[in-house]
């Protein structure tokens, strides 16, 4: 998904304060968090990562005995 402007902007001040691999590991931690505003995660992932089953899965593994 893409990343909004404030976003980039935030992104950007933080590797210019910590660096680029620290300044990147802090600001999608606080993405997960939930603490940079107007960053909105994508329905049934934030709450907990698991989304509704839509159907059976067809694997083609058959338990013992069928």
């Amino acid at each position: 998904m893409p990343m909004s402007k404030a976003g980039r902007k935030i992104k950007a001040k933080l590797e210019e304060q910590y660096g680029s691999e620290k300044g990147e590991g802090i600001f999608y931690a606080m993405e997960n968090k939930g603490e940079i505003p107007g960053m909105n995660k994508m329905k049934g992932y934030a709450e907990g990562g698991m989304v509704k089953a839509t159907g059976k899965l067809n694997t083609g593994i058959k338990k013992c005995g069928e």
